[in-house]
């Protein structure tokens, strides 16, 4: 993803809700933070247009999140590079690949399973303007090209207790007094994506 369509905490791991008075979850360091241990970063070319709650996410609300930041992606590619651009590659975690995959899919109730290293392949439908629900399935969480096939296979079956609740995590011992912010969207007009 080019740097200048800003896309570093949008698509990071999925964490279930935290339980209570224990904490909360990691988040990555910044680019203004990370800049100290690589040079070449510039602060100002990487702004996160989403940030996940340090509460952790809902399987709903992790597809809420990356809805949210396809729709703003999907603006910012085609005002800077419409016609220009053939692929579109994403890197990220298990959870955040399958609600990726769902939402492109246009299908909340794909059983997917991704593994290490897997690849999933989409090609866009000839007569989409948007972009939930605009493409179609070449491969998905394929681990043909690896030596023993993907490994370590993961979906959010293996998380889910009952009616979409999620088994929760224990935070970070000593963040429980640390303020959850920023939180979600970071683009809040076409002047902000114009600018991206």
């Amino acid at each position: 993803m080019p740097s200048d369509c800003g896309a570093d905490l949008c698509l990071s791991e999925w964490y279930s809700p935290v339980q209570p008075e224990t904490g909360l979850h990691p988040r990555p360091a910044s680019a203004r933070d990370l800049k100290a241990y690589f040079a070449q970063i510039d602060p100002a070319a990487w702004i996160s247009i989403w940030y996940p709650s340090r509460k952790g996410e809902s399987v709903e609300q992790v597809h809420d999140r990356v809805g949210g930041v396809l729709e703003i992606l999907h603006s910012c590619i085609e005002r800077q590079y419409s016609g220009q651009h053939k692929r579109i590659l994403f890197v990220s975690h298990a959870a955040t690949v399958i609600a990726l995959t769902r939402e492109l899919l246009g299908d909340h109730d794909l059983s997917l399973r991704v593994g290490c290293c897997s690849l999933t392949v989409l090609k866009r439908k000839d007569d989409r303007k948007d972009v939930k629900g605009a493409y179609i399935h070449v491969k998905l969480a394929s681990g043909e090209h690896l030596e023993q096939g993907a490994s370590r296979d993961w979906g959010f079956e293996d998380v889910v207790i009952k009616d979409g609740k999620v088994v929760e995590d224990v935070g970070v011992p000593g963040t429980e007094q640390e303020e959850d912010y920023p939180i979600g969207s970071q683009v809040h007009d076409n002047e902000v994506i114009a600018r991206m």
